[in-house]
């Protein structure tokens, strides 16, 4: 995409300075350069043989939950419960 902005800034260049038949060359290079770049960016091929899929270990799951020690046991909250319009 560099190579296509400076097409077109040397388009706009040799056209202010008067040299139209060179200055459409740049235009239409700035034009076509897209086509083979994206052909050519496509046609890498990615993959070699050597290179497998990651599938990660299968997990171990336990009959019991994790306990964490140090956990505070639940707070009881005494009270009357409050309706919507305090009462």
């Amino acid at each position: 995409m560099g190579i296509r902005t400076g097409c077109f800034v040397l388009g706009g260049v040799f056209l202010m300075l008067g040299v139209h038949s060179i200055s459409w060359v740049w235009f239409v290079a700035a034009a076509v350069l897209p086509y083979p770049a994206v052909v050519l960016a496509n046609n890498v091929n990615r993959r070699t043989s050597s290179t497998q899929p990651y599938v990660p270990a299968p997990q171990v799951l336990t009959a019991e939950p994790h306990v964490d020690p140090h956990a505070r046991p639940p707070e009881v909250i005494v009270g009357e419960p409050v309706g919507p319009d305090g009462s």
